[in-house]
């Protein structure tokens, strides 16, 4: 079963649009938008709505891309009933450059609930989650195999391929804004399956 989400992006130039995906994991997510973040960044091109429609659309099945109507002048459409996560992006010119809410579902009462996991509102930010996103999968993957006779996932990276996009992410990290000091609310991802 995917993780199906929605993201809401906004950006400095009036731009808002709302994207779904059927398989849209913090795991990946954060990942996939950090490479945007950099990628973006590296080309001197400004993060704005259009940079992230080019940048999704040129790299197939990573950020969602496939529109979600939004009535004009509101913010407030209905949303699918299945939905497992909920992403809030805003994209800015100013240094910051994005600020990245992840929202979860909690299924766990009668009526679902969503609470935050991550808010992350600078580059450094962006990129040490991505890192610990990616040690996370390292690990989950370990596991896997652990169960499996040592096999992994069929199509899916190995351990140190994980750890291999760690490093890149974190070498990104020291390279740029570093937070202070407990200013990332995520506690670190939850296990997979």
């Amino acid at each position: 079963m995917g993780a199906r989400a929605i993201i809401d992006i906004d950006d400095d130039t009036g731009g808002h649009a709302r994207f779904w995906s059927g398989w849209a994991s913090p795991h990946y997510q954060i990942p996939h938008l950090a490479r945007f973040v950099h990628d973006t960044d590296a080309t001197g091109e400004a993060l704005t709505l259009a940079a992230y429609r080019a940048w999704a659309a040129g790299h197939p099945d990573t950020l969602p891309i496939v529109v979600l109507d939004v009535p004009a002048g509101g913010r407030t459409a209905a949303l699918p009933d299945d939905l497992d996560y909920r992403y809030r992006l805003r994209l800015s010119t100013r240094p910051s450059g994005a600020h990245y809410t992840v929202a979860e579902r909690s299924r766990r009462r009668r009526t679902p609930r969503w609470h935050t996991t991550h808010t992350l509102s600078s580059r450094g930010q962006l990129f040490r989650a991505a890192a610990d996103m990616c040690e996370a999968l390292a690990r989950n993957t370990e596991r896997y195999a652990g169960r499996n006779d040592g096999t992994g996932l069929p199509g899916f990276p190995s351990a140190e391929q994980w750890r291999t996009e760690a490093a890149v992410f974190t070498a990104w990290y020291e390279a740029t804004d570093r937070p202070a000091p407990g200013t990332t609310t995520a506690a670190g991802p939850p296990p997979l399956g």
